[in-house]
């Protein structure tokens, strides 16, 4: 969806080569907290996402057509306010489905549906399961949700829906 890492670890070691406690990063891998969860999740996710969303069209948040939009528009892309996302990378399927994944959930972020979206799902890729309240959602196009923040970190989510 990103055309890249969907995400990058960045521990001290991997960085400068030793900590760097001013950006909280340990010098070791293994010194990161709940670095076992977000192992499991990377190597996890894939159970979230379609088998060929590579192959789908990517679209971004900001643009407009005729330029593929993507399924929600984030009310802030943060450092721009106190809350909001810092990536919202989405991907288009040629048969109407759509994903999307806000990434680094600031507090919380408002969401609004680009245009009508149903089977609209929004799970937590450290659990994989579908965050309550947030399952075979319909949308009209304008609509908001409010996803939650954890108190734990920045969430990410991956949200699956239909055009429609």
């Amino acid at each position: 969806m990103s055309g890249g890492a969907g995400y990058v670890l960045h521990v001290g070691a991997m960085v400068t080569g030793k900590a760097d406690p001013a950006r909280g990063r340990p010098a070791n891998i293994w010194e990161v907290p709940k670095i076992n969860a977000i192992m499991r999740a990377v190597r996890d996710i894939d159970a979230l996402l379609p088998d060929d969303v590579e192959n789908w069209q990517r679209a971004n948040r900001q643009w407009r057509p005729p330029l593929p939009v993507a399924p929600f528009q984030p009310d802030v892309h943060w450092p721009n306010g106190d809350h909001g996302v810092n990536r919202a990378y989405s991907a288009l399927g040629g048969d109407g489905r759509v994903i999307q994944m806000p990434a680094g959930v600031l507090r919380h972020v408002v969401l609004t549906a680009s245009y009508g979206l149903r089977d609209v799902t929004v799970s937590d890729p450290l659990t994989r399961t579908p965050v309550t309240g947030f399952e075979h959602l319909i949308l009209q196009g304008g609509q908001s949700i409010e996803l939650p923040r954890r108190d734990d970190t920045m969430a990410v989510y991956i949200i699956r829906g239909r055009r429609g």
